[in-house]
């Protein structure tokens, strides 16, 4: 659980310069050290059950800190992508009780989406498709460490 937490929340990876996290579902995290495109080391990150083990590891591989501005700058400009998305989302076509209802379906409410148009039920799946293609595609990549 801490592993989870350091990956996705904050005050984990996010504080590092140059890390991406990708993900693939059911496997073990792998922190992939590259130099000038190429794979220097792989360390298994669920060998470190501790955040402050984590950090420590990043520490040693070389990986610079954000400071704590530039973190409260990139978590700010996250939440304007994400409020950009939404209200893309709003934009696109959907009308309120079907956007209502898709966002329901997803979160598990399980509310059908047999009103809506064909067009909207194939943009949908489509979304849905790509979605599990990239996500399929993901792997966990960390960049060189600067230094």
């Amino acid at each position: 659980p801490e592993l989870k937490a350091f990956l996705k929340e904050t005050n984990g990876v996010d504080k590092y310069k140059n890390v991406e996290v990708n993900f693939i579902a059911g496997r073990k995290a792998v922190l992939t050290i590259f130099n000038d495109g190429k794979e220097v080391e792989k360390v298994t990150l669920s060998d470190y059950n501790d955040t402050e083990k984590l950090h420590q590891l990043f520490a040693e591989k070389g990986f610079a800190r954000y400071s704590d501005s530039e973190v409260a700058a990139r978590r700010k400009m996250k939440e304007a992508e994400s409020a950009q998305a939404e209200s893309s989302q709003a934009s696109s076509g959907l009308r309120g009780t079907q956007t209502q209802r898709f966002t329901n379906k997803k979160a598990g409410v399980g509310k059908s989406d047999a009103r809506l148009s064909t067009k909207e039920r194939k943009r949908l799946m489509k979304d849905k498709l790509r979605q599990l293609k990239e996500a399929r595609e993901n792997y966990m990549v960390v960049g060189a460490p600067v230094g």
